[in-house]
């Protein structure tokens, strides 16, 4: 699924979905998700990302399964940890509504 979803240029991030081929990432020079350090949020900004995408260059899709197979480790590891602590009720009401 992560990598489906970022052929299709759907991001994961801390906030939701995010959709790269939306308009309002033209002049967004912030990182796709400021709360991770996968090397596409280190190295490229949304307005980028977007580009790649508008433009058919591969390196968009492939820069996209990037971070969303982080999030998706990072959320796994979270939910292991909340299960193992008892705290997963909480844990499921930290996720963002997607």
């Amino acid at each position: 699924m992560p990598t489906r979803n970022a052929r299709n240029a759907m991001a994961f991030t801390s906030v939701g979905k995010v959709k790269m081929r939306n308009l309002q990432h033209q002049r967004d020079e912030s990182p796709l998700d400021p709360d991770c350090d996968c090397p596409t949020c280190e190295q490229f900004s949304r307005a980028y990302l977007r580009h790649l995408f508008v433009a058919g260059e591969m390196l968009g899709p492939m820069a996209l399964s990037v971070h969303n197979i982080a999030y998706y480790q990072r959320l796994v590891r979270e939910l292991r940890s909340a299960i193992a602590e008892g705290r997963t009720r909480e844990f499921a009401a930290t996720l963002p509504n997607a």
